[in-house]
This record gives structure tokens, sequence and C-alpha cells, in this order.
């Protein structure tokens, strides 16, 4: 029988990642919180090496608590402001737009992430010369990989990174088993969006989500605010098993 894991591993410049959880014993609530453990931790590398300058975009992100306060910022503010951070390209607005997202709503202790824990620790599992993701459990089973030399460039980890990013989302919601309060779409606009976000539950991680992806924004590192600075990079095919259980 396969081995039921989930792996990350991979080095490329100060992105290092060595990690093997062994989850034939894990219930499904184990396995969404390592997705999200795994999310959080590489979605600063995404955004590094996507080029934008985020200390040129934190400044800028000024919000108190709560999805009202994301609103009233969101309202307001100018999408101009971040071309600083988009290193004066429109074709990195997008970039830095999901990044302003995703960090006003940490800020503002909003989740668009599945709230698990878990005990589980991962073993090490030695990088060789490629970035690879594999999940393997309960009937689901992914796979990424990007082989790394002296000629790979920032925005290909960035849109390995981004792929992966968006299996761990994704799939953190289907084995933490939110799927419901799908979100509202609508004209890409932050003030349009913040209208949207004010008529969800604040405690529904899977609306916020969906309802910023309903405005093609999404608040997660993910390929597709990459594709106008690097058209190489693919949209995600929906793949995968549906977890059992």
């Amino acid at each position: 029988m396969d081995r039921e894991e989930i792996i990350l591993t991979g080095e490329y410049k100060n992105f290092k990642s060595d990690r093997n959880y062994y989850v034939k014993e894990a219930q499904n609530n184990d396995i969404a919180a390592i997705l999200i453990e795994l999310s959080e931790f590489i979605e600063p590398y995404v955004y590094q090496f996507a080029g934008i300058d985020t200390k040129k975009i934190d400044p800028l992100i000024k919000a108190g608590q709560g999805l009202q306060s994301v609103c009233e910022f969101l309202k307001s503010f100018k999408r101009d402001l971040l071309l600083p951070g988009a290193q004066n390209k429109t074709t990195m607005l997008p970039i830095a737009e999901s990044y302003l997202l995703n960090q006003l709503l940490k800020k503002a202790g909003v989740s668009f992430k599945p709230v698990v824990s878990t005990s589980f620790k991962p073993e090490v599992e030695k990088p060789e010369d490629m970035i690879a993701f594999i999940g393997n459990c309960k009937g689901w089973f992914s796979a990424k990989k990007l082989g790394i030399d002296e000629k790979t460039q920032d925005w290909e980890v960035a849109g390995i990174l981004s792929g992966i990013n968006h299996t761990l989302v994704n799939k953190s919601f289907d084995f933490a088993g939110m799927k419901s309060g799908e979100g509202a779409g609508g004209r890409k606009s932050l003030s349009s969006l913040a209208n949207a976000l004010s008529q969800v539950d604040a405690n529904n991680p899977y609306a916020v989500c969906k309802t910023c992806e309903g405005f093609n924004i999404k608040p997660y590192a993910s390929p597709e605010m990459l594709m106008d600075e690097y058209p190489d990079i693919k949209k995600p095919k929906v793949k995968g098993r549906k977890p059992k259980g």
C-alpha cells in the first residue's frame, strides 16, 4: 500500500523546505491543518519571488480589527497607490492587490483559510534538485514539481509555489468540511469587493475567501495573480479526488 503522506521539499535561494508528514492515522482536520501550515510557510516566498516590493505596500495597510474595518479600508483605498510596490508596472498590480488583501485580512483578524490545528509534526525529507509537493492521503493525490538548476528564474519558482499554494488552500477547505457560504461575485474593483464583503459572515472563512475570488482578487498567492506579468504561467486546473470520510 502506498504510504499516506504530505511532502513539500525543495531549496532555492532563501527558500528551503524538508517536510514529510506521515498522515495514515490523521483525521481530516489534521490534514487540513497541515495544508494550511504549509500554505502559511510558502506564501511569503511566492510574493517575494513574484517581484513586488512588499516594503512599499506594508505601510499602506491601515485597518483595525474585524471585517467591517476591512470593508471601510477597501472602499477608500486607491489602487494606484500600489504602483510603487508593483515596480510601477500595471502587469504586476494583480500581485500587489493579492498581497494587500492577504495582509489586510490577516492584520484585521479575519480568516480566509480554515482555522484548524494539529499535533502532527513532519519528518525530515532531504531536498533534491527540485521543488516538489506530493499529497497522497484518503483517496486524494496531487503532485507538482519544478527542477532547479543555475538557470532557474525567480518567476518560475513563484509559479510552482503559487500552484502548490492554490492546491493547499482549496484542498484544506475540502478536508475541513467547509464548503458552505458561497460568495458573491462581480466586476473587479476594491470598492465593489468591500460592498460584497460587508454582507458576509466574518466567521465563515470559506465565504470570505470565495467572495474575494468572485471579484478576481484572491486573498492568497495563486498563479492567476502572476499571469499578466509572466504569461508562461498557466491558470491552475481543478484536479484531485475529494477526501474520504
